[in-house]
């Protein structure tokens, strides 16, 4: 079937926190372009398995069954060329408890944990909640290319904390990673018999001309030392259903976490589960025809930028987010939050939440329809006009 995502739907009041809560954070007249969640409809195959079995009356405990772990095995096959034993896949309610439970499993209260900085903000949640240490490894940034790895700084940082978190692609970024890259962060990580957890759920939401590359598929070192967080949650608009999976082939760690698991974390709800499933096995078609229309809507993003007087914009190779570099425009305004909310009538993510790194950035979420994505981009522009 055709999806129209051009198709502008009424989120408020749905308990939607981009736009309910949005509305009360930024103001009911700016256009929230911040949590990252896709404003159309989840694929049709994925809808209709929901309404079927809503059918059946009884919304009792469930578990995943063995077709689910299958499922996921075999996306990572189809999709990365990735041999998954089944065996290998655990379920969680959302990849930030993954990383909450992951940290409980594989550090001590005052160890160091090591990060790359700016990150999404829960990296940084985990670890302080937790009482462990933040070992930041700054990402230097450079206009046209994005967010690159000072790999001298990482392989001593090694040395302070042997959990590393990864975002992969990443966010805010948009980076995918090379297998060079990759290769630089895993070795000294291996080396150190430290362990790798790797967030990879913007996983499938890569643009032509870049591949990701699970980190645990480089080799069977890595893999051995790499717990792997992956979800269809941004990939076919299911977040709401809080449902992830973890690939964790070494059976020591694999123990390890499953007895983190087992402190509060409760499981996937049965439509998260049932909506997994359908996603993984029946969600191709939908799939293609979001990431075409994003990709033009990345594009869209870059030309109107391209000459917007103190902002600068690296195209993502991958997610639905674009990193504004206001740098300029933060030199000649007071609050560079406050100009995006109140002047310009847009709610972005300001970048200082994704720590050291992202000072003076903004991030704008594009994963919506078209016409909207244009309205927001012409505040903007008006924003900035008004200013000369």
């Amino acid at each position: 079937m055709r999806y129209d995502f051009d198709r502008v739907i009424d989120r408020h009041r749905t308990g939607s926190i981009k736009w309910d809560t949005g509305a009360r954070i930024f103001g009911a007249e700016a256009l929230p372009m911040w949590v990252a969640d896709m404003d159309f409809p989840a694929p049709e195959p994925v809808l209709a398995d929901l309404r079927r079995r809503l059918d059946h009356p009884v919304l009792g405990y469930t578990r995943p069954g063995v077709s689910l772990k299958a499922a996921v095995a075999g996306r990572m096959k189809k999709v990365f060329g990735w041999e998954v034993d089944p065996d290998w896949v655990l379920f969680m309610p959302g990849v930030v408890p993954s990383l909450y439970a992951a940290v409980a499993a594989f550090t001590q209260p005052g160890d160091g944990v090591l990060i790359q900085s700016p990150v999404y903000p829960p990296f940084f949640d985990v670890i302080r909640e937790q009482s462990r240490e933040a070992v930041l490894n700054r990402l230097s940034y450079e206009t046209g290319h994005g967010h690159r790895i000072d790999t001298r700084d990482f392989t001593a940082k090694c040395r302070k904390g042997q959990l590393f978190l990864l975002c992969s692609p990443h966010n805010p970024g948009g980076r995918v990673w090379t297998r060079e890259e990759l290769t630089s962060m895993a070795g000294p990580v291996v080396e150190a018999g430290g362990v790798i957890v790797s967030d990879e759920i913007h996983h499938e939401l890569v643009f032509s001309g870049h591949r990701h590359i699970p980190i645990a598929a480089l080799s069977p070192e890595i893999g051995a030392r790499t717990v792997t967080c992956v979800a269809p949650s941004k990939t076919f608009n299911i977040a709401g259903l809080s449902a992830s999976a973890l690939i964790i082939e070494n059976p020591r760690l694999r123990a390890s976490f499953k007895k983190a698991m087992n402190h509060g974390i409760p499981g996937v709800n049965l439509l998260g589960l049932s909506a997994f499933e359908a996603a993984y096995l029946y969600g191709d078609e939908w799939h293609a025809q979001v990431m075409a229309y994003l990709e033009e809507n990345r594009n869209l993003v870059s030309r109107e930028t391209g000459d917007m007087a103190g902002i600068e914009e690296t195209p993502p190779e991958a997610t639905f987010l674009s990193w504004l570099d206001c740098r300029q425009l933060a030199a000649s305004v007071k609050d560079l939050d406050n100009f995006f909310t109140k002047k310009a009538r847009v709610g972005l993510n300001d970048g200082k939440s994704f720590g050291p790194g992202g000072e003076g950035f903004m991030r704008l979420n594009f994963a919506c329809p078209r016409s909207v994505l244009a309205q927001g981009l012409g505040r903007i522009r008006d924003a900035l006009a008004l200013r000369s």
